[in-house]
């Protein structure tokens, strides 16, 4: 699998913030099957702490646009948990904005918010205009894709969401990002059953993604397949 990645030199101090973002992002939803409270808290959390920070120098600014102005009180209901409060000012933000730059981090966080309501229909629409909005291998396109294979998985479609998975790693232009998606493909697919594809992704990221944070995960994956004889 091919992996583009982008040397962080070249990124602006947003984007490398933004990648950091979904990149722990991905790592927090891990953990989403068994513990779906504590993930989508921490998902919440994540996304306004970096994003938060940015909007309120710029909505502070005398003059700042009305955009900033509602992104930020959208992203400020969300940090302290008024989920609904927040759903509303994001969905009024990307309906007055929807060709704005950051509109797909929006609707990701859209997404977020109405998982956090038990709205998972809802999530997945966002979810899916996210991946449509942002640019293919972003972060915001990585974070919706990934997002969507959570969704699935958690219905028990393990090899939709292993697909989604693999799509975001190839087109991913974080290494990490790449890392922790191709991890998530290979728990899937060790859940669809499907152990000779997880052997033969195994192999690749350990290849591929030593020395990222995935690759810890690396040697569970292998003694998972040497139980079931993969």
């Amino acid at each position: 699998m091919a992996t583009s990645t982008v040397s962080k030199k070249h990124l602006s101090k947003r984007e490398l913030k933004e990648d950091r973002l979904m990149s722990s992002i991905g790592r927090a939803l891990d953990y989403a099957n068994a513990h779906r409270t504590t993930i989508l808290l921490t998902l919440a959390a994540l996304v306004a702490v970096v994003l938060v920070y940015g909007l309120y120098k710029s909505s502070a600014k005398a003059g700042a646009s009305r955009s900033e102005e509602i992104l930020y009180l959208a992203f400020n209901d969300y940090e302290v948990g008024r989920y609904r409060e927040a759903a509303n000012g994001l969905q009024q933000f990307v309906d007055r904005y929807p060709r704005h730059k950051r509109v797909a981090v929006a609707q990701t966080a859209l997404g977020n918010a109405h998982l956090m309501l038990n709205e998972t229909n809802e999530a997945k629409v966002q979810f899916e205009k996210a991946a449509e909005s942002a640019p293919r291998g972003s972060a915001a396109w990585v974070s919706a894709k990934t997002g969507l294979g959570m969704l699935a998985a958690s219905q028990g479609m393990n090899e939709d969401a292993a697909k989604l998975f693999e799509e975001a790693a190839e087109a991913s232009k974080s290494k990490e990002a790449a890392g922790e998606a191709i991890a998530r493909a290979i728990a899937a697919r060790v859940a669809a059953g499907q152990t000779d594809a997880a052997k033969a992704l195994l192999e690749k990221a350990t290849r591929d993604y030593a020395g990222t944070r995935a690759a810890q995960m690396f040697p569970k994956y292998e003694g998972q397949l040497d139980a079931l004889g993969g």
